[in-house]
C-alpha cells in the first residue's frame, strides 16, 4: 500500500467526493469513484490540482509533467 500511495489516492478520493457532495448532492458515489481512479490510471488527474497533491507522489508528479508537456508543446514548435 506504502509503495503504491494506495492511502493518499483513498484519502484524497474520499476529500473530493465530499466536497463534490456539499456542491451536487445528486452525485452517485460509485460513478464519482470510477471517474477519479479512472482518470488516476489515466493520468489526467492532477489537472487544475494543488501543488501539493501533484508533488505528493510521484505518478502525480510524472503525471503532471505529461500533462504540461502535452499542453504546451505546440508553444515551442511554432516559435
Amino acid at each position: 500500500l506504502a509503495k503504491h500511495h494506495i492511502v493518499t489516492y483513498l484519502e484524497d478520493s474520499i476529500s473530493q467526493l465530499l466536497e463534490c457532495k456539499e456542491d451536487n448532492p445528486k452525485v452517485v458515489p460509485a460513478k464519482f469513484l470510477s471517474d477519479y481512479f479512472c482518470s488516476l490510471r489515466d493520468g489526467q488527474h492532477t489537472m487544475f490540482r494543488e501543488f501539493a497533491y501533484i508533488k505528493s507522489t510521484p505518478h502525480n508528479r510524472m503525471s503532471f509533467v505529461v500533462l504540461f508537456w502535452k499542453c504546451f508543446q505546440q508553444i515551442g514548435k511554432k516559435g
